[in-house]
């Protein structure tokens, strides 16, 4: 490389290293046994740096890069998630993880139950919990099949009701078809008939042993059908009052205590008969607790009514003053209090004596 005229350039005045020698592609080199192939701008610049340093020293990065290059992608380290401070570490020694969301005890369980509840794993709550609720969705789906079957039953049960209250219908009009028939048997004249034509009367005799046996066989049908048909209704009626009763029980729980309950129904009926005008055989047929429930809040309030006029009476009565001893009740009355006693005695008596007081008191 050629030299630089002016010498001043460097301002330590010290003289600029000297250039490297060139390289040439492919060629041998005596200060260093290595072999360069130099192809781009990239291999020409390894070259130099091997030359540069050859005792092993790494080259420097340098600043800039041309822009044509690829960058180049290091090796990563792997001591850098190491010494890398994780999410985990961010996190204060006093900081927790959040805790789970509690698990609610299942709602039909007592109070001493759901305190246990509360006293288990969670694992283990999570498993009662889910085995709970299991039982819980099989037994309503257990209770809507019962209900719709006992629906089913009772729909079944009043068709074969109604079916059977219209067989007995039509036995009773079999009895009135057949009573014009026996009416013209029994208007026969047996005894000429049987004189003057007794081929006649053997079989009008006939006929009518088969009407009667006919007629008594309709009605022993008629009576076991509607003795049936009582006994399922006096069940049903057994039903109905018995839910009607628990339901009575559930609103006022006093008609279910013994010796309230019958004093209760006592004064319900009492109260019914003369505040209502009912009968007892009209009060003994109510079995609809809802109709109870209000005839006896009536009642209630009735009697409520009753004692606070009785109280308010009480309270609103004056005793009379006493009055001193040799005082006559005339002088605390006055001259007007004795006229108006005179005259409404007169009114009452029209004597001679009561007018002459009457008049003396006037004048």
């Amino acid at each position: 490389m050629a030299e630089l005229s002016n010498g001043a350039a460097d301002p330590g005045g010290a003289s600029p290293p000297p250039a490297p020698a060139p390289v040439s592609n492919g060629a041998d080199h005596s200060a260093d046994s290595k072999t360069y192939t130099v192809t781009d701008t990239r291999s020409a610049g390894d070259a130099i740096a091997g030359l540069l340093f050859a005792d092993g020293d790494p080259p420097a990065v340098p600043a800039d890069k041309p822009s044509g290059e690829p960058p180049v992608q290091e090796p990563p380290d792997p001591g850098a998630d190491e010494s890398r401070p994780t999410e985990e570490d961010d996190k204060g020694p006093g900081e927790q993880p959040p805790p789970a969301a509690a698990i609610e005890p299942p709602a039909s369980w007592s109070t001493d139950e759901k305190q246990a509840f509360s006293q288990l794993p969670p694992a283990l709550q999570q498993t009662v919990a889910r085995r709970e609720s299991q039982r819980e969705a099989a037994l309503t789906q257990r209770s809507q099949e019962a209900a719709e079957a006992r629906r089913a039953y009772d729909g079944a049960q009043q068709a074969a009701v109604a079916q059977h209250a219209e067989y007995l219908a039509g036995l009773q009009r079999m009895m009135v078809l057949a009573a014009p028939e026996a009416a013209a048997l029994h208007n026969v004249d047996w005894v000429a008939i049987a004189a003057n034509n007794p081929a006649e009367a053997v079989r009008l005799q006939a006929q009518k042993e088969s009407l009667k046996s006919r007629l008594n066989a309709i009605d022993q049908e008629f009576q076991q059908g509607k003795q049936q048909l009582e006994q399922y209704q006096q069940q049903q009626l057994a039903e109905v009052v018995t839910k009607e009763h628990r339901a009575l029980s559930e609103k006022m729980p006093d008609f279910s205590d013994p010796v309230r309950g019958n004093q209760l129904r006592k004064d319900l009926g009492t109260y019914l008969q003369d505040a209502g005008g009912f009968t007892p055989q009209e009060i003994n047929n109510a079995y609809d607790h809802r109709l109870v429930v209000l005839a006896t809040k009536a009642m209630l309030y009735d009697k409520q009514l009753a004692a606070s006029a009785s109280a308010d009476a009480k309270r609103n009565n004056v005793a009379a003053p006493v009055r001193p001893p040799g005082t006559s009740q005339d002088n605390d009355r006055g001259p007007q209090s004795r006229l108006q006693r005179q005259v409404n005695r007169f009114g009452r008596t029209n004597s001679v004596r009561d007018a002459g007081s009457l008049i003396a008191e006037l004048l």
